[in-house]
This record gives C-alpha cells, sequence and structure tokens, in this order.
C-alpha cells in the first residue's frame, strides 16, 4: 500500500504534475497532506504551460497557485460547455457601463479589456474584478492613454504580452505589456506618428507608460511580435524598404539588423527574429 506522507515532496509534485486538473482536484479530496501538496504553485504551472485547455496567456509571474487554478477550471468548464453541445451557454457574464462608443477593443491576458473610446482615450477594464464601493454600479478601470492634442485623433492601437514566463526562458521577463498607438493629425492626413509605450503591470495594478520609440509613418500597417527577450515591431508600407525595430524588453535598447537578414527571413517567419 502506498502511503503519500512517504513519498518526498519534489517526487510527488511530479507524479502529479502528469495528471489532468480534473484529477488534480480529485487527488486534493484524498487526504489532508494531499490537498496541502495540490496547492503548490509548481503543480498548477506545470498544468497550466502543458494543458490544451482554451486559456489566456501564461503562467506568468504574478500568477498566483490560486489564480492558475482559478482560470484552469473556468476553461475545463468553458471546454466541456463549447459548440457543438447542445446545451451550450456564457459561463459568465458581464455587463460593462461603457458612455461613449467604442472606436477599438483588445483582450489582455483573458482579463482586462482596452476600449478605444472617442479616439483620445484607451480605458482598460478589469473583467475579473469589481470595486463594491461604487453605488452606481459602473466597473472599475483604469485610463491607460489620454490625448488631448487638439486637432488629432488616435487612429489605431496593438498590444501585446510577453509569451513566455519567467520559468519558460533564462531571461529574465518582468510582467508588461508593449502598447503601439497611431495617432493622425486632421489638418494634415499626411501626419502620422506612432508611438511605443511599455507598461509594467502586476496584479491588478498598472505603472506608468514608458515610451520606447516615437516614429513619424506612412502606413498603419503595424504587427507587433515579442519573444523571450526582443520586441519587435514591423511596419509594412508597401515597398523593399521595411521600417522595423528591435528593443530588447529588459534594457529597452534598440537593435538594427541588416536589411538583407529581414528580407531573407520573410514576414512569415518574422516571429523568429525575437528569439
Amino acid at each position: 500500500m502506498v502511503i503519500f506522507e512517504d513519498i518526498p515532496f519534489d517526487v510527488l509534485c511530479k507524479i502529479i504534475s502528469y495528471i489532468s486538473v480534473r484529477s488534480i482536484l480529485r487527488l486534493r479530496q484524498v487526504s489532508k497532506h494531499l490537498q496541502q501538496i495540490t496547492r503548490d504553485r509548481a503543480i498548477w504551472s506545470h498544468a497550466y504551460r502543458t494543458s490544451s485547455l482554451v486559456r489566456p496567456q501564461g503562467p506568468f509571474p504574478w500568477h498566483t497557485a490560486a489564480a492558475l487554478e482559478s482560470i484552469l477550471v473556468r476553461s475545463a468548464r468553458l471546454t466541456l460547455n463549447w459548440p457543438p453541445n447542445p446545451n451550450a451557454a456564457p459561463v459568465r457574464t458581464r455587463k460593462l457601463n461603457v458612455k461613449r462608443h467604442s472606436d477599438a477593443s483588445r483582450l489582455l491576458c483573458g482579463r482586462w479589456l482596452l476600449m478605444l473610446v472617442g479616439q483620445v482615450q484607451i480605458l482598460c477594464y478589469d473583467l475579473d474584478r469589481t470595486d463594491p464601493s461604487m453605488d452606481d454600479g459602473e466597473e472599475p478601470l483604469s485610463i491607460l492613454y489620454n490625448h488631448e492634442a487638439e486637432g488629432s485623433l488616435v487612429q489605431s492601437f496593438n498590444c501585446v504580452t510577453p509569451v513566455a514566463s519567467v520559468e519558460d526562458t533564462n531571461h529574465h521577463v518582468s510582467p508588461c505589456m508593449f502598447l503601439a498607438i497611431v495617432v493622425r493629425q486632421n489638418d494634415d492626413p499626411g501626419f502620422i506618428v506612432r508611438t511605443l509605450y511599455r507598461l509594467d503591470f502586476a496584479e491588478g495594478t498598472f505603472g506608468p507608460l514608458v515610451m520606447l520609440h516615437r516614429a513619424n509613418i506612412q502606413s498603419t500597417n503595424t504587427s507587433l511580435v515579442i519573444g523571450p527577450r526582443l520586441l519587435a515591431m514591423y511596419e509594412d508600407k508597401g515597398t523593399i524598404t521595411k521600417d522595423t525595430i528591435f528593443i530588447d524588453v529588459e534594457t529597452c535598447q534598440r537593435y538594427q539588423f541588416p536589411e538583407q537578414t529581414l528580407l531573407d527571413a520573410g514576414v512569415n517567419h518574422f516571429s523568429r527574429l525575437t528569439t
């Protein structure tokens, strides 16, 4: 008879890491010892990285064991509830009180909803939190960007997050988001400014925007790709010459690559240059 208390902690964690999310939750009910073991972050971090469930990017350094477990449990429920199940229904629903029309939106890490309103502000809604102190029922939000210059409007924005966590690479990647904003001057349609920002954030908190690069451009077809260390921003202007920027996510240092290297790589293999 196997006594789980006699198995070394590291060995038991290794064994548990190979079973499914549902099995981990069932195993937790066997004993208090296993209940404690199955709350270890290493187990849920491994389950998150290797799971076939539909889930947001991660795990990230700020994710606790409870947060990873919660996301995976919701993902498992979503999978069981996914069409072609005839009785499929939303697992959760939320209503947002958006006072103005949203021009664009992006969902970040499955939690933060970024919305461009009035072409002057980029708002961030936290979908996992509500503030009970708000009597009017408004959702808690942060104003990430506010463009107040007269005669100019935000035309588009794009955002990416690191695709690797600290556990996935030997490089340290701090939790952050990169926000590319394109602003067009109304009285001069040819004057378009693209600005790249870095936004450091932890669990539920956002720091100030840090500008990394600003340039005048002729096209708004911007692609952002991020690897364990390098952020690449690619601007397709429809010519052989491509506007490409490589930035170290730790030091914010810019790198130049020979143009022939970019042409040989091709757009389809552009993401390889960030690794």
